[in-house]
């Protein structure tokens, strides 16, 4: 698996190992191993001039659960962030089922993560190593905001982290703040915050969030959710605009909070996008909405449809772009307005 730091690589290997209803799941930071933790060597009682190597008690789970029959999952993380020595002994467990001679149960199922190669990590570039690349399947993991909400929502996440990352799409993965060397939100850590929150009754302190996901996100995150007044779901925006979104965005405008919009039209349009509710019903409460944004957040509106669209077979947007163009809404408020915005 490759994919970025906070992505969800060891959660994803947890799932499958659920799935596979393993005995054992062991996981095993290769970056901070040295190659005694992999095994130590000792002499062969029988034979001086020999020697045999004992393994860790981290992998008795793995042995035990091959001599029961049972399936098991070895997950090494950080494989491109290993020293040489330890990538020697890590490369023959991969590729050899094998660690110091000893054979790896035929029921044990192995699994291995790094961060990309794309100049933001410290690691080594496995893709162009033929070896590497021949034994074993790459796979990439992206961030689906819509995907990570379903997968919050299962596992009961706090709403508070719910609300936030529903109506604040780019916070998911903070990319800012990553980029310029700061703490930065990401899949993993909204989960341990939802865990903090959990673990302490709903305790909104910004200082204390702040080691998770950095203070300025820590801060507007307190906000949000303690400004209840501004607080609005994107479903409820496309199933009941007039009676219960309006009211809101209105209040937004009225205080100013043109960046609590901008937020919305994003919400908005990756909430269609991916669940791709009822056509008629969102096209009648999207129309309304659209139509009653300011000249410069239609315009992002219809760029942040687009590209969401590009997630999809794009036969949901032609659908509903036909109800939307058929109301005179369309032809009289949105359509003229973008139109004039491009051509200036």
């Amino acid at each position: 698996l490759h994919g970025d730091s906070g992505i969800g690589k060891t959660a994803i290997c947890h799932q499958i190992a659920q799935k596979l209803k393993a005995h054992a799941f062991v996981a095993k930071t290769m970056s901070e191993c040295q190659p005694e933790d992999l095994g130590i060597p000792f002499a062969d009682d029988e034979d001086p001039n020999y020697f045999s190597f004992k393994l860790p008690d981290w992998l008795k789970p793995i042995f035990e659960a091959g001599k029961l029959g049972l399936p098991s999952v070895l997950f090494l993380d950080e494989v491109t962030r290993a020293s040489e020595a330890v990538s020697t002994i890590m490369f023959n467990i991969l590729t050899e089922r094998r660690i110091h001679g000893h054979k790896l149960p035929d029921n044990c199922y192995l699994m291995a993560a790094c961060n990309p190669d794309n100049g933001d990590y410290a690691v080594k570039d496995i893709l162009s190593d033929f070896a590497w690349r021949r034994r074993l399947k790459h796979y990439y993991a992206v961030h689906s905001v819509s995907g990570w909400l379903k997968y919050a929502r299962e596992v009961a996440m706090h709403k508070y982290v719910i609300e936030y990352i529903e109506s604040n799409v780019d916070a998911l993965m903070d990319e800012k703040a990553r980029n310029a060397g700061k703490i930065y939100g990401n899949p993993a850590v909204w989960h341990e915050v939802s865990n903090f929150l959990h673990a302490n009754g709903g305790l909104l302190d910004a200082s204390i969030l702040a080691g998770y996901i950095n203070y300025d996100m820590a801060s507007d995150f307190v906000s949000f959710t303690e400004d209840s007044e501004f607080k609005l779901p994107p479903k409820v925006v496309v199933t009941s605009y007039t009676r219960k979104a309006k009211p809101v965005i209105e209040k937004m405008e009225k205080e100013g909070r043109a960046d609590l919009v901008s937020r919305l039209t994003t919400s908005v349009a990756m909430y269609v996008m991916d669940n791709q509710p009822d056509s008629e019903t969102t096209a009648t409460n999207m129309v309304k909405f659209w139509s009653e944004l300011g000249a410069e957040h239609k315009m992002k509106f219809m760029m942040e449809l687009n590209k969401y669209k590009a997630n999809t077979d794009g036969n949901y947007y032609r659908l509903l772009m036909g109800v939307m163009s058929k109301t005179e809404i369309w032809k009289t408020k949105i359509f003229p307005e973008i139109k004039s915005i491009i051509k200036g």
